[in-house]
């Protein structure tokens, strides 16, 4: 049991973990519901730390790696340090809200050649339009300051770290990623805002070791690895494993 991986899943009503040992055995399931509103990032960082008080202490010793999956298109704002804005804007947008006074922003940004055709992001239902929508809003309260545009399993993954620069590449695809190209599509990058960009990392990265504040919130072990995750979707065609 000491060398043990940890995956945890951010669902739609609820957080679930599995532990397997280093063979791929499973050796504990957890779940809990969100201790407050799906939308407020606190109760995701509160709902993860309560969900590994369930793990007994002689197995969460033994967790060496640590990597999380969340809902695509979850997205919130955030300052530089990962901590949240103010009223409204300290809530996240959740992946099944569209924006379509956005819609045609998002077209506009995200390109119309043909490798766009389909995109996600390209719509009123993409994290492209949600983005921009809280980017408006951030401007019409006058916030200057710099600021991170972060999915669910991407700011979660920010504070086991304690550095919000990256974001996984699959979370980010309805934000605009392209993953064939390794770039931001069409004029996404060339914004005022592109700064509030992550820095993108491919799934199964190994970041680096969780925080000194986490590991304390959560029990573990600071040699504890931070794996980058990817997202619900792809976490349960992963579980199912597909041949």
């Amino acid at each position: 049991m000491s060398q043990l991986g940890l995956g945890v899943d951010l669902g739609s009503s609820g957080l679930r973990l599995a532990l397997v040992d280093w063979t791929g055995n499973e050796v504990a399931l957890h779940s809990c519901a969100y201790p407050s509103s799906f939308e407020d990032p606190l109760g995701w960082r509160d709902g993860l730390i309560q969900l590994l008080s369930q793990v007994p202490h002689n197995l969460r010793i033994g967790i060496r790696f640590i990597a999380l999956d969340g809902t695509s298109g979850t997205l919130l704002l955030c300052w530089p340090d990962g901590s949240l804005l103010d009223g409204s804007l300290g809530y996240a947008l959740p992946y099944y809200l569209a924006c379509p006074e956005q819609a045609t922003a998002a077209v506009d940004l995200a390109g119309e050649s043909s490798h766009v055709q389909g995109c996600p992001a390209a719509s009123s239902s993409g994290s492209l339009a949600r983005a921009l929508r809280l980017l408006d809003l951030a401007e019409k309260t006058s916030i200057q300051a710099p600021l991170l545009l972060r999915h669910q399993a991407d700011w979660l993954m920010g504070w086991l770290l304690g550095d919000w620069r990256w974001g996984e590449e699959g979370n980010n695809l309805k934000l605009g990623w392209d993953p064939l190209r390794g770039i931001w599509l069409g004029r996404i990058a060339q914004q005022a805002w592109r700064t509030a960009l992550p820095r993108i990392c491919p799934s199964g990265m190994l970041l680096g070791r969780l925080s000194g504040e986490a590991a304390q919130c959560l029990g573990l072990s600071e040699s504890c690895q931070v794996v980058a995750g990817t997202t619900d979707a792809n976490a349960g065609v992963l579980a199912a494993d597909p041949d």
